[in-house]
Parts: structure tokens; C-alpha cells; sequence
């Protein structure tokens, strides 16, 4: 709903909601259990689906703003934005009973076993709440000078549901496990300021620069799961050749630990600050030159407190022979969520945090004469402590939101990990060119070329130690030794439009991506490695492939 109440005077207000489910299940529905069978390598999976599960989410927004114009007031034009906004969202997931066989042999080719892992359905979720404030005044000082003024205030709750418990039918058993909650009344006050410059009046040379506080809002998957109260699984065997023997109970699994947030937790905060200048060269064209910097603290991950009692295990790195040494936990640690690796990690507490630096250098030349281009260059550096460091490592995402990951719960894995190493979405330079053409006779031509540099990767290795088990470790955190091959992708574009007569038109269009048919690689179907090994490409940027097509308007 929007209105505008006299002259200077606008109000909106937009309220939004959605409901969505995903379900992971059979499609043709039958009691075939999983199989994994590991005497092969790589390792083979066949029967039913691994994990049966059904997920509902969902959300409900509403915002109203009001907008006042006021011209020639305190030393200036203002346009004035007061808003409130309310967002309240989450989700659960319903892991069906499914039990997960797996044929190993452990002990060489004559000793195969079958194992079977398996324990009760249960339900994990997790929802948040969040109300906000926000004024802002555009502040125009005269036909050089505009100042961009803003501050925000934000309350965040978040907690875990009450669930039924769940037999291994996946059938409420009557019992209703407590739910928890994780934060009441997260607040927050970010101010900003921005300024822009029109140096000289004119309009050709333009000064930015700006400098605000931003707060993370609050994400569910943080807390999600393990839930309170999740069950106990166990592991059985028996021999593979006696389909009708009882299985052998071997050892149990005991659930993961409820992991509350550390005291004094808080939400990830970031300062931004940009700096840039833009020339205008032409009418039709400028260039620019800008900067940013952002420092993150505060980000949320997996913290492992110091009540475990442990013994020192040395292991060799396979690839360069050193030794590494490991705490062989005979008291497993308690482990929570915090906002650093807590005083259990194998290295000590750090902080986890990252910093981003670019660079841009801009050219844009509007579309005049028959042509445009845009171009750009950047300079990039990201660095840091990101709680999934590990599971991003490999050159996949960057993300930070680790939901269901345990991975980086175990306190070996930050044996390796640098406070301030690059981060897996570090990209050091990206060249892009990007233009259109009109020829006569309505042909159009237009290109996109790309050539960034190869993200980075880590070097892991598996390990074994007595008391704690086994597990995987960075031997070699991301370098700038170790990336993905630089990437120079073209595309190009040819089109011709008919003008077909009485409000009818026809085009045809062929696009060829990646011309040059780069075959860069963009993943390693393992990144574990020993010296002297040759990593093998799992992935690689798409080839070259065309693409027609037929539009037909009237």
C-alpha cells in the first residue's frame, strides 16, 4: 500500500509471507534400505536414499516507511525516511527412520563385514524473530554537497521449538522434548554516514565516501541442529555371507552435545568503508576509480570449551614428512557455538573474523553512436577466520553459516588454521569487458569477456589416533601457491531483428559462450594428497556450447 499525504509526504507499507517444504524421500516408496559398499574405490552407493527427510520453512515480513520532503530547512533540502520493520521466520526438519548399511573390509580383502548404523527418527528446527528502526535524512547542502545520515536499531530473539518424540516408525510417541532458547534480545545500533561530492558544481568529478556499522541478522541454520535431546545411534555387524544371522551389537554412538551458545555471544558485526572517485570524460562516457574495506568480527561457529582431557598423538604429513601433533581427547570437550575457536581448539582460542580489501577501477561509455561498453578491474584480498574454513577450503563456497556442519567441531581440525590466512573466495584480479554494437539493418553484436584469477584451495590429509578416532586436518592452508587455474572466458553474441508489420516483430539470436573453450579447473575430486601425488580434476568451467534463440512478439 503506498499514498501520498499532501505534497511532501509519502507512506508504504508491504507485508509479505511464505510457506515452502522440500521433501527427500523414494519417489517409488519401498522398504530397500541404503547400501555403501566401501571394498571398492571410490566407494559405490546403491538401494534406497541415504537420508529421508522432510523440511518446512517459512516467513512472514511487514515494513511501513514514511518519507517527508522538506526543502529549504536547516541549511538545506532533506528527504527524511522513518521506517519499522518486523521479520519472523525458521523451519524444521523431520529425519524419517533409515537404516544405513555399509560393506567394509578393514582388515584386507579375506575379512569383509557388513555394519549397519542406525538409531530413532527424530525432528530438528530452529526459528527467529526480529524487530527494527530505522531513520535516515538524504541532507543536500547546496548543488555540491549531499550527506547521506543513518542510524538503526535492531532486537533479535532466537530458539528451538518444543517436538514430539518419534519411535522408529517415525510415529510421535506421545512425549514432547523441550525445545531451548538461544538468544533474547540481541539489539544492535548501527549508525552510517555517506558523502558525495560534485566538485567544482559542474557535475564531471564526483568524490564518494562512506563509513557504516552493519549487524548480521539472525540465521535459524546457526542453531538448527543438534537439537535438544537428539537420539542415540548405534553401529552392529555381522559376516556377509549369513544374510540371516543376528546382527552384533558393537558400539554406540552417543548424540551430539546440545550446543548452547557461549555467554556474551553475539551477532556478527561489520565496518564498511568506501572511498571513490568518478571523471566524466565525455558526455556519454566516465571512468572511476573506487575502494573498500570491511572488517567482520564476531561471526558465529563452533567453539570447544577446555574440560576434555587429552594426551599428545604425533602423525607424519604424508606430503612433506613433518611431524604434526594432535590431541588425542579420552574425555571428549564440551562444545558450544561462539564467536571464536574457544580454549580446546588444537591452537588456541581465535577470534573468528575476516577482512576484505578491493580495488576498482570502472570505465562505462553509455549507449550512444550505436555502441556501449562497460569495463572493470579489480584488486581483491579476503582474509580471515571463517567458522567452515575447512569445509569451504576445497575452493567451494565461502560460507559462514555452518547449520548442520560438525566438521570444524573437532578441535584438531584448526591445527593448521591461520587467523589471517586467505579465504576460499579470494580472487586476486578480475579483468571484465562487456559491450553492445548496433549495425545497419538491425543486426546487433554483443561480447563479454571475463579473466579472473583461480580461487584458492587447501591440502588436507585423514588421520587415526588412538582415543579420539579419526578425522581430517589442513595440512597445507590456501596460498597463493595453491590456486585454481586463472579463468579467460568470451563470449560472444550475433542478432538480427525483423520488423514483421502490424505490431509484429521477429528476432533470432546466437550466442557462443567461452569461445576460447578455457578448460580451467574449478575442483579436485579430493584434495587430499600425498607428496609427489597428482591432483585429479573433479570439475572444470563449462565448455564451449551455443545457444539459438526464436522470439516472436506481436
Amino acid at each position: 500500500y503506498s499514498a501520498i499525504l499532501g505534497h511532501n509526504t509519502v507512506l508504504e507499507a508491504r507485508g509479505g509471507l511464505w510457506r515452502g517444504d522440500e521433501e527427500w524421500r523414494p519417489q517409488n516408496p519401498s522398504d530397500e534400505p541404503y547400501w555403501r559398499d566401501w571394498t571398492v574405490w571410490p566407494g559405490e552407493s546403491f538401494g534406497g536414499t541415504y537420508w529421508n527427510w522432510i523440511w518446512e520453512r517459512h516467513q512472514d515480513t511487514a515494513e511501513v516507511k514514511l518519507t517527508q520532503h522538506a526543502d529549504n530547512f536547516i541549511a538545506g533540502d532533506h528527504e527524511f525516511r522513518f521506517g519499522v520493520q518486523y521479520n519472523r521466520g525458521g523451519g524444521s526438519t523431520k529425519a524419517y527412520n533409515v537404516l544405513y548399511y555399509y560393506l567394509y573390509d578393514y582388515y584386507g580383502p579375506d575379512y569383509v563385514y557388513e555394519y549397519l548404523y542406525t538409531g530413532l527418527p527424530y525432528y530438528y528446527g530452529g526459528e527467529s524473530e526480529s524487530w527494527a528502526a530505522f531513520v535516515t535524512d538524504s541532507w543536500n547542502l547546496g548543488s555540491q554537497v549531499t550527506l547521506e545520515i543513518g542510524v538503526r536499531y535492531d532486537t533479535h530473539d532466537g530458539w528451538v521449538n518444543d517436538f514430539p518424540r518419534l519411535d522408529m516408525d517415525s510415529n510421535p510417541t506421545g512425549e514432547i522434548i523441550p525445545g531451548a532458547n538461544y538468544i533474547n534480545g540481541w539489539s544492535n545500533v548501527d549508525p552510517r554516514l555517506g558523502i558525495a561530492w560534485n566538485i567544482g558544481g559542474d557535475g564531471k568529478n564526483v568524490l564518494r565516501a562512506s563509513a557504516g556499522l552493519f549487524h548480521a541478522g539472525l540465521v535459524s541454520g546457526d542453531w538448527y541442529s543438534p537439537p535438544p535431546e537428539s537420539p542415540e545411534w548405534a553401529f552392529y555387524w555381522r559376516y556377509p555371507d549369513c544374510p540371516d544371522c543376528e546382527w552384533n551389537f558393537m558400539r554406540s554412538v552417543p548424540p551430539p552435545p546440545r550446543a548452547f551458545l557461549v555467554s556474551g555471544t553475539q551477532n556478527a558485526e561489520t565496518w564498511e568503508y568506501t572511498l571513490g572517485f568518478e571523471h566524466q570524460l565525455t558526455a556519454t562516457s566516465a571512468i572511476g576509480i573506487s575502494a573498500t574495506y570491511k572488517e567482520t568480527t564476531n561471526l558465529l561457529g563452533w567453539y570447544i570449551d577446555d574440560d576434555g582431557e587429552f594426551e599428545w598423538a604425533t602423525i607424519i604429513d604424508d606430503a612433506t614428512g613433518d611431524e604434526i601433533e594432535l590431541m588425542d581427547y579420552y574425555v571428549q570437550p564440551t562444545r558450544l557455538k561462539g564467536n571464536s575457536t574457544g580454549p580446546g581448539a588444537n591452537g588456541g582460542d581465535r577470534p573468528y573474523e575476516q577482512d576484505y580489501l578491493g580495488v576498482f577501477l570502472t570505465y562505462n561509455k553509455r549507449f550512444s553512436k550505436n555502441w556501449d561498453l562497460m569495463a572493470s578491474y579489480s584488486y581483491s584480498e579476503s582474509h580471515g577466520m571463517n567458522p567452515r574454513f575447512f569445509s569451504s577450503g576445497d575452493g567451494g563456497s565461502q560460507g559462514s553459516t555452518f547449520y548442520s556442519s560438525r566438521t570444524e567441531a573437532d578441535p584438531n581440525v584448526f591445527v593448521n588454521a591461520d587467523s589471517d590466512q586467505l579465504l576460499a573466495g579470494d580472487r586476486r584480479h578480475n579483468l571484465r569487458l562487456m559491450g553492445n554494437v548496433m549495425l545497419p539493418y538491425q543486426f546487433k553484436l554483443n561480447s563479454v569477456i571475463n579473466i579472473q584469477s583461480g580461487r584458492l584451495y587447501n591440502r588436507s590429509q585423514w588421520y587415526r589416533i588412538p582415543n579420539h578416532g579419526s578425522g581430517q586436518i589442513i595440512t597445507n592452508p590456501g596460498d597463493d601457491s595453491q590456486r585454481f587455474d586463472t579463468q579467460y572466458l568470451w563470449d560472444f553474441g550475433a542478432g538480427k531483428h525483423f520488423n514483421l508489420g502490424k505490431g509484429t516483430d521477429f528476432s533470432i539470436y546466437l550466442q557462443i559462450l567461452n569461445i576460447l573453450n578455457d578448460d580451467a579447473v574449478t575442483g579436485w575430486i579430493t584434495n587430499t594428497y600425498t607428496d609427489g601425488e597428482e591432483l585429479e580434476p573433479g570439475s572444470w568451467v563449462l565448455p564451449r556450447r551455443a545457444e539459438i534463440r526464436l522470439r516472436f512478439a506481436f
